[in-house]
């Protein structure tokens, strides 16, 4: 039942990560992404369900239009596997609580979280791909994503966790403070020309998912993915000190790492520190 529940969540986010391709170009393009079809982004045929099998139907057709011929990009593929994996090592890595594969019993509040973390990682990935190509966050993106944010945040806390209002309230704005409030001084003082304000909005979300040393970690996570990306290109000459880089990515990528191993982390960092 394990296995079987790992290979459906992977045909499951596959698909979703398939979605997340047509999703932001439909969004970009003020196309209508709930009701229309999916099309080739060079000729506009609408694309067959041949041509939507996740990974298979890029393989197949070695990464090309089936009419037009042209390249798709190795993006699509990279997606619909990238997000295959973040389906599987939610369920396998999940944080919160004691799914059926550990206890042997099914909690209905820990499936509805997990359900609900499922849907915010398919925004999140949305939100990813978007700035990456586009250097925006969009709005159509993010206040859904804070919405199931917000839900998640009250169902783990208040229902599941039975943490009062007022310390609820508390751990919220503590959470706020190392994303959403550093990130927004530095875009108040900079006039918006250092960071964007969306990513100070998705640094709201980051403080519905942790508290202030999640949120902290988060923060910390986010610069050395950016500086793992960004020295190379420096001294290869592939970006100059004043070139402009999309942050949103490595902070989307630091809070999926963070949620799903911040015990880790934690287990990490506490244990050297004692060896001091």
């Amino acid at each position: 039942m394990y296995y079987m529940t790992v290979l459906f969540l992977g045909l499951i986010g596959a698909a979703m990560g398939s979605f997340v391709g047509a999703l932001t170009w439909r969004i970009r393009h003020k196309m209508d992404f709930v009701r229309g079809r999916s099309e080739c982004e060079h000729c506009h045929h609408i694309l067959s369900a041949v041509d939507l099998i996740p990974v298979f139907s890029w393989l197949f057709l070695r990464g090309r239009c089936r009419y037009c011929h042209k390249k798709i990009g190795a993006l699509t593929l990279w997606l619909e596997l990238a997000m295959a994996v973040v389906f599987i090592m939610s369920f396998v890595y999940w944080p919160l609580g004691q799914l059926y594969i550990k206890t042997g019993a099914v909690d209905g509040w820990q499936i509805a979280l997990f359900v609900l973390w499922l849907i915010m990682a398919v925004m999140m990935m949305a939100l990813l791909v978007y700035d990456y190509r586009w250097r925006l966050l969009p709005n159509k993106i993010m206040f859904p994503l804070m919405a199931v944010g917000l839900l998640f945040s009250l169902m783990n806390n208040i229902v599941v966790h039975d943490t009062s209002l007022l310390q609820y309230i508390l751990s919220m704005a503590l959470g706020l403070l190392p994303v959403a409030g550093v990130y927004g001084l530095i875009y108040i003082c900079s006039s918006g020309r250092l960071i964007g304000f969306g990513d100070v909005k998705f640094g709201v979300v980051v403080g519905l998912l942790f508290g202030w040393q999640g949120a902290l970690l988060v923060l910390v996570v986010a610069n050395i993915l950016g500086s793992l990306v960004s020295l190379p290109m420096l001294l290869f000459g592939k970006m100059k000190m004043n070139s402009q880089m999309a942050f949103g990515p490595f902070l989307i990528a630091a809070t999926v790492i963070v949620f799903l191993f911040q015990h880790y982390f934690i287990t990490f960092f506490t244990e050297n520190l004692l060896l001091l």
